[in-house]
């Protein structure tokens, strides 16, 4: 910005030459003392003042457009990471709104799930879906478009999700199975899912700072 004021300070000073230089001429103010100017070195030292006029206004032109394409690039990425954020927590709030019920947890999820297997297809979709884009998202706070404490947010929103997906998978009949588990692992499972649920809707909630 200092550079682009430079030049405007400039271009208003030869401006402000060549109003004084045609009000001179148009009066013959320096006619008295003119007859003995060269004038071949009067029109080259215009000329030349013109050259240099016309090149700082077009190099301030260019260099406003430049600014203002630069401008253009830092909204578009910055409107782009906001889109891509509020997709994740809108698809985190859908699958637990839908994981949360009971009824949906035991009719459709838990029958997909083999429980003897380490690589569980359905858990890991509702695991890794809502952040399928995270490449993107990461590229662009590399590039500074927002605070890395938005990108902790998000890389602890991610965490707390994933824990409780899982945690909520394992352990779907926690309160059916009271009876039959200890009640210090009852106790200590449900609290964690309370705080990971609680963890997960305040940053849901919260808005990004971009």
């Amino acid at each position: 910005m200092k550079s682009t004021f430079s030049i405007k300070k400039l271009i208003m000073i030869f401006l402000i030459i060549i109003i004084v230089a045609l009000i001179i001429d148009y009066y013959n103010v320096m006619y008295p003392i003119s007859k003995n100017f060269n004038y071949n070195f009067l029109n080259i030292l215009i000329n030349f003042l013109v050259v240099i006029f016309v090149f700082l206004l077009t190099y301030y032109m260019i260099d406003k457009q430049t600014l203002e394409k630069t401008k253009r690039i830092e909204n578009n990425k910055r409107n782009t990471l906001r889109i891509l954020l509020m997709q994740v927590k809108k698809e985190c709030n859908n699958t637990l709104d839908f994981i949360e019920n009971q009824n949906n947890l035991e009719k459709f999820i838990i029958p997909k799930i083999n429980f003897d297997s380490l690589n569980n297809s359905i858990e890991e979709a509702l695991k890794n879906n809502p952040f399928k884009n995270e490449q993107y998202i990461i590229d662009l706070f590399e590039d500074g478009v927002a605070d890395f404490n938005e990108l902790e947010k998000y890389m602890n929103l991610k965490e707390k999700y994933q824990q409780y997906i899982s945690l909520k998978i394992t352990f779907y009949d926690l309160d059916k199975q009271k009876k039959e588990i200890k009640n210090e692992k009852y106790k200590t499972v449900k609290e964690s899912l309370q705080t990971l649920h609680d963890d997960i809707y305040n940053i849901l909630n919260s808005k990004w700072n971009l």
